[in-house]
């Protein structure tokens, strides 16, 4: 009998699709919204965390890696970045100018500071995910069989792009409410506009 047809698929690749529902997460147990929220918008450094993993509040890429963590019970930090404004830091940790990046942990280093960058392990979410199965092979994943890993790069090609059309479109109807609020005055600013880490 089929592998696929006889435990579900779902692993790093496919949390490409799940970062945008959390809540419907499941490998053995429901990791839910809440668990997620609550890691990656915490404030505090872990002293006993692994990784820590620069991300920017909507990306969903970064979500994927923290479920990934989440789900191999990884302990780590997320450190908060604008890649968008003009001093951001991301140059200097990644050659792609982009998040997600993940990095040794620095236990004693301050919640307000910036990670050493000569601590980088990985960065772009793929990759990532990647990284963590190779390093962390259990709980795996990933299926280990020919088939089930050839459906979960599929998943995560089709995941990946449908997650860059929805940036897109979220990013163009936020430039056009930009645009609304500039010329108008009675139009509410959206929390969204001004996000809290």
């Amino acid at each position: 009998m089929s592998t696929l047809a006889t435990r579900p698929l779902i692993g790093t690749r496919q949390t490409a699709v799940l970062a945008f529902f959390p809540s419907s997460f499941h490998v053995g147990r429901q990791l839910g919204a809440t668990r997620i929220s609550k890691v990656m918008m915490s404030t505090s450094v872990d002293t006993d965390a692994t990784y820590t993993l620069i991300n920017a509040t909507p990306s969903p890429y970064g979500r994927k890696n923290a479920i990934a963590m989440l789900e191999k019970g990884i302990k780590f930090n997320v450190k908060w970045e604008k890649p968008w404004e003009k001093d951001a830091a991301v140059g200097n940790y990644s050659p792609l100018i982009q998040l997600p990046i993940l990095l040794k942990a620095e236990p004693d280093r301050k919640p307000d500071a910036w990670p050493d960058p000569k601590n980088v392990v990985a960065y772009e979410s793929a990759f990532i995910n990647d990284y963590l199965e190779i390093m962390h092979p259990e709980p795996a994943l990933m299926p280990k069989d020919a088939e089930g890993m050839i459906y979960s790069k599929k998943l995560q090609m089709l995941s990946e792009r449908l997650m860059e059309a929805t940036q897109i479109i979220f990013f163009e109807v936020l430039r056009r409410y930009v645009a609304l609020i500039a010329t108008s005055t009675c139009v509410p600013k959206p929390s969204i506009l001004d996000p809290k880490p």
